[in-house]
């Protein structure tokens, strides 16, 4: 449609600002003219002065904009009556302002004109009396000092005008403030009571007060009969009439007392002002409390009967839903075909050929439907663009009826053109949050009447879908929940040992063999440190995808937790060897794909697993015992140095038995002192006089006997138990020492003892170690503690932060089993030693192989020029003594000085040794 210029322009905002301008100033104008024609004192003092209201109820209804209008209007009107424009001025700016602080107070106390109140009526008086003392003061102030007024004659002009000023906000603003066309329709009505309205209030008015004179100069007391006038003129005709008539009185009453007639004329002018300012502020409050109270009562009566209607409608509404819903006879969705029925009786109800429900794929732009009934026909579900069709609007709007004509408004709606729709409803499901999810759609070929009926009966129909989608979605989250694992959605271990149960089952019936697969990433745990637990998620979801990929539909992949998954494999054949080798093919399989490197934020990861396999038949194990041979299995394989698969060997199901037993002594050994002995190798100088000893821990078991460390402190390593053990071990260390302390002969000797990197590498290692030392009051210098590279190697600054932290006080350093680890002469030079241990394990071929002769040279070499101490461990041969000492090497330690022994026996030893001739 071309554009057209319309022929009423709305007024400029300009413009409009100087119309209210000007008609406020008209106003102002007429209103002075009424209340100048009763003055008090001069010509500018009057006790009824309408244009203050007038002022207030102008910035009431139009801001402050207005105020230039009113200063104009004050001014003008006070020159016709003082020539001393400077006076005028201030008398003008005091006008001005006492309504500007009335308007501010308005809104600061929230008195709100237009929906009147009780309070609001109490709020009013109060402003409108306290904001007119501002132009009463400023006003009389000017008054007093061009005709020098003294004191009293000030105090009663400014009393005369604040009584004008407020009585004037009284009568006018209040009336103004609410004046419209809407609220003067209510004059429309009965024009006959109107007529007797007017005229009871002008006889009324002219005999309480003009009338009301005898001859002996007094009146009778029926001035209250006017307030039974206004309540009248309040209840027939809202404030207005209230309003009106309070002014019709109040004219009247001013007039004639300002005529010497009346029952407000006395003696005293001043106490007739006063009664005169009583009875109009009594009128007005008794006229805004009347209106606000019925009001009141009239908002809560139209309340209660639209309460009454909505009741009635949602009865009968409810009473067509309830047959509606009836006829689906289904009560929840648990049954297959509650959709179905639902909408049935949906297309029943709206006689509609084609009804659906869909709902909104991820992508916000397509939907798919979730049941789609043709003619009362299951049809196939689909999938169609949300775009140029009417369920778009339902998606912005929670609904779209349309009545008729749908094919004209949505052309390219295919499937509106081509089963010629005339009428489509369409309304939203929504979830919890009120978000739209769906849609229910009913559409017809003939025009479909929308009533209030119709659409709660859609509401319901939408609810009642919702609710059920709902509920099936929080059934699927509380199974995925209870069976699935929630970060690589695979089934979790509970599923797995229902899946297991069933598998065996199946196994036993068909007599063929399945294979429980027990993987573990190996060096999971450093990737999780390293790089956060966010990476180590990302690696543990492309594993899954990995797994999942490569196994058939019939097989189960599940993740027990933390970084160890299970995979199944079902029907592998009916002879144990033919399904171990199929097995092993498709572990192979499954390895060789979750090691193929992985994008990991940008980077290259590269990680292998351990696979544990087991294979079985039928239920001769239980569950349990199935996944422990496969986990058995897989520790094998880590034991084997990771990245390899490994089938469940029954002789490494006796060594964890084992185990699990050295565990259980151990811990029981700990809590008692005697079975964890210590033992003592002594340790010489190059002339074979004893220099100290290395202390070993034994443990000596009630029924096995000796117990060799090579079996229990990996166990204690594996547990934690180790760090207990250790400080156990170091305890001894400090009570001998202090022991041989005070032994003749034996104070010069140092112990040496070993600590795990377990216990090395705790943070509380050195706050410990140290408080042992102090309490145990030794000389720290005796102390050596001996540590394996593979503990400072893990963390090497720690390491020596840790090291250099115990050397300040005085305690030995010396690195064990020298050159068999990660020996790195980089950080070698870093670490405060003070001593090498050579390993026996190159001291025990150093007659008869040259390459550990070689080796021995280089350590012995290297540790003179980095100017540490040399002890070779594992002398038990004079030869192997002479050619370390002829090497530079010595301090010695082995069988041919002395076997780990007790005590006492070391110490009869040490005896022996230190008396024998050299």
């Amino acid at each position: 449609m071309p554009n057209q210029i319309s022929l009423i322009t709305k007024p400029s905002p300009t413009l409009d600002l100087v119309a209210k301008n000007a008609l406020v100033f008209c106003l102002y104008i007429l209103g002075a003219w009424l209340g100048l024609s009763v003055p008090f004192s001069a010509d500018q003092v009057t006790l009824f002065w309408l244009p203050s209201g007038i002022a207030v109820a102008a910035l009431y209804r139009w801001d402050w904009k207005l105020l230039p209008g009113i200063f104009v209007a004050a001014f003008s009107i006070n020159m016709l009556t003082n020539a001393n424009a400077l006076v005028n001025l201030f008398i003008a700016a005091g006008n001005s302002l006492g309504p500007f602080v009335a308007l501010l107070l308005f809104r600061y106390w929230q008195c709100n004109l237009y929906r009147l109140h009780k309070y609001t009526a109490i709020k009013f008086v109060f402003i409108s009396a306290l904001s007119m003392t501002i132009p009463a003061v400023i006003g009389g102030s000017a008054l007093a000092i061009q005709h020098g007024f003294h004191f009293d004659q000030y105090l009663k002009v400014i009393t005369a005008w604040w009584m004008g000023d407020s009585l004037g906000v009284f009568l006018a603003a209040p009336l103004l403030a609410n004046l419209s066309i809407n609220s003067l329709k209510i004059f429309n009505k009965d024009t006959t009571e109107i007529f007797v309205f007017a005229m009871l209030i002008m006889i009324t008015g002219l005999i309480c007060f003009p009338l009301n004179q005898f001859d002996s100069g007094n009146a009778l007391p029926i001035v209250f009969i006017t307030f039974a006038a206004v309540t009248w003129a309040t209840l027939s005709f809202g404030l207005m009439g209230g309003g009106l008539s309070s002014l019709c009185f109040s004219f009247i009453a001013i007039w004639a007392t300002t005529q010497g007639t009346g029952p407000f004329v006395f003696s005293n002018l001043h106490l007739s002002y006063w009664v005169i300012w009583i009875y109009i502020f009594t009128m007005t409050l008794l006229s805004m409390m009347i209106a606000a109270t019925h009001s009141e009562i009239l908002d809560r009566s139209d309340q209660l009967s639209k309460l009454h209607q909505d009741q009635e409608i949602h009865k009968n509404e409810l009473e067509n839903l309830n047959h509606a819903l009836a006829s689906a006879a289904v009560d929840s969705a648990s049954t297959s075909d509650f959709f179905i029925s639902l909408l049935n009786s949906l297309a029943e109800a709206l006689d509609a050929d084609h009804v659906m429900i869909s709902m909104v794929n991820e992508d916000q732009s397509t939907a798919t439907t979730h049941t789609y009934l043709s003619h009362n026909q299951l049809k196939p579900n689909f999938t169609y663009k949300l775009d140029g069709t009417p369920c778009d609007n339902v998606m912005e709007n929670s609904f779209c009826f349309i009545t008729q004509n749908v094919q004209q408004l949505y052309p390219q709606d295919a499937m509106l053109q081509h089963a010629k729709i005339e009428s489509y409803i369409g309304i939203a499901i929504q979830n919890i949050q009120g978000s739209s999810i769906g849609i229910l759609i009913a559409l017809s070929t003939k025009p479909i009447p929308i009533t209030s009926q119709l659409q709660s009966l859609l509401k319901i129909y939408a609810n009642r879908i919702g609710g059920e989608i709902r509920k099936a979605e929080d059934q699927e989250k509380i199974f995925n929940l209870a069976f699935y694992d929630p970060l690589t959605k695979l089934p979790n271990r509970r599923l797995l040992q229902e899946r297991l149960q069933i598998i065996a089952a199946h196994s036993e019936r068909n007599q063929q063999f399945s294979a429980i697969l027990f993987i573990d990433i190996d060096h999971f745990k450093f990737l999780n440190d390293s790089r956060g637990h966010h990476i180590g998620d990302q690696l543990l979801v492309l594993v899954s995808q990995r797994i999942s990929s490569i196994i058939r539909s019939s097989d189960l992949a599940a993740r027990l937790g933390g970084d160890e998954f299970v995979v199944i494999f079902e029907n592998l054949g009916r002879d144990s060897e033919i399904a171990a080798v199929e097995a092993k093919k498709r572990a192979e399989e499954l390895h060789s794909l979750v090691n193929l490197p992985y994008s990991l934020e940008n980077s290259v990861h590269y990680c292998t697993i351990s696979i544990g396999v087991s294979i079985f038949q039928g239920k001769q194990r239980s569950i349990e015992d199935l996944l422990r041979h496969a986990d058995l299995a897989m520790y094998q394989a880590k034991d084997s140095g990771r990245n390899a698969i490994r089938f469940f060997d029954p002789t490494m199901q006796l060594k964890m038995e084992a185990r699990s037993s050295i565990e259980n002594d151990l811990r029981e050994a700990l809590e008692k002192d005697d079975q964890l002995v210590p033992y003592y190798q002594i340790q010489v100088n190059e002339n074979g006089i004893a220099i100290g000893a290395e202390l070993l821990l034994r443990w000596i078991h009630p029924t096995k006997g000796m117990i060799s460390p090579a079996d229990f402190i990996p166990v204690a390593e594996q547990t934690g138990l180790i760090i207990a053990i250790g400080q156990k071990v170091l305890i001894m260390a400090c009570k001998q020492l202090r022991k041989w302390k005070s032994m003749q002969g034996f104070e010069p000797l140092k112990l040496a003892v070993n600590v795990s990197p377990v216990q090395f590498n705790q943070k509380d290692f050195v706050l410990h170690t140290l408080s042992i030392v102090k309490e145990m009051d030794i000389d720290p210098h005796l102390l050596t503690l001996e540590l394996t590279e593979g503990s400072l190697l893990q963390n090497i600054e720690q390491s020596i932060e840790k090291m250099h932290s115990i050397k300040s006080n005085k305690l030995q350093f010396a690195m064990d089993d020298f050159g068999i680890g990660y020996s790195s002469l980089s950080y070698l030079k870093k670490l405060p030693l003070d001593q090498l241990k050579i390993d026996q394990s190159f001291v025990r071929d150093i007659s008869t192989d040259p390459n550990d002769r070689v080796i021995v040279r280089t350590i012995i070499a290297m540790a003179q020029n980095m100017e540490l101490e040399v002890l070779a461990e594992g002398v038990e041969t004079e030869e192997q003594k002479h050619y370390l000492l002829e090497n530079g090497c010595k301090k010695f330690q082995g069988y041919y000085f002395g076997k780990p022994a007790p005590i006492d026996v070391f110490e009869q030893q040490l005896n022996i040794l230190n008396n024998k001739p050299q």
